[in-house]
């Protein structure tokens, strides 16, 4: 019979779970450079005369209206909307979301699975012998008689026995992952870039055009 606690005891727990502890861990520090390497390769680019890092920013022009279409009168005629070409800059970084996976909750579980199965096998064999001589003889008055008996008993008895033991572990291990709050650091960061949006003309040299509004048809 398989003792039950000595295969228990000889099975390394501290091995197995220990193993899936760090796994957690260096899963969490993987997505730790995970953000580090978004952060470096989406919001900066490193200037070709120095080794600086500068925000990456997102230009595209639009046209802004400075003063509003009034139309005419009695007293004044009609004016004109008065519009500008302008530049938007906006630090890409804070146009994306940036990842920041945290392990919220991990829970491992461990089974194992002892079975013991004994086979025992017995035969026994038994065989019988025996041989009787009679041997008879008349003499006048005499009359004479012998015997002689030959008995043989044998046993052979042969037993064999077989034990099996079979063992099944599992591990599993949920994860539940959520996307956590950015660190201060980086949040500080996002706000500066956040401040670093401006608007500029997109040509200070070009004087401020004036659009006359589109007709609309009278009703008939």
């Amino acid at each position: 019979m398989a003792n039950i606690g000595q295969e228990l005891s000889s099975i390394s727990f501290g091995s197995i779970i220990g193993g899936a502890l760090n796994a957690l861990i260096e899963a969490q520090s993987q997505a730790a450079y995970t953000t580090i390497d978004f952060i470096n390769s989406v919001g900066f680019s490193t200037s070709e005369n120095s080794n600086q890092k500068k925000p990456t920013y997102v230009v595209f022009q639009y046209t802004k209206e400075i003063s509003p279409y009034l139309p005419a009168t009695d007293t004044e005629p009609a004016r004109q909307a008065v519009t500008r070409d302008m530049l938007l800059q906006v630090p890409l970084l804070t146009m994306l979301p940036v990842p920041f996976i945290r392990i919220a909750d991990a829970t491992i579980d461990f089974n194992v699975k002892i079975n013991s199965v004994t086979t025992t096998s017995n035969q026994e064999t038994n065989s019988y012998g025996a041989k009787l001589d009679v041997d008879t003889s008349f003499s006048f008055w005499r009359f004479k008689t012998s015997a002689k008996l030959n008995a043989t008993l044998s046993n052979q008895k042969t037993s064999s026995s077989e034990e099996e033991i079979k063992r099944d572990y599992s591990l599993s291990i949920h994860i539940r992952a959520v996307q956590d709050q950015v660190p201060a650091g980086t949040e500080r960061l996002l706000d500066i870039l956040q401040d670093a949006i401006v608007s500029v003309d997109a040509d200070p040299t070009k004087e401020d055009t004036k659009k006359q509004p589109a007709s609309i048809p009278a009703k008939s």
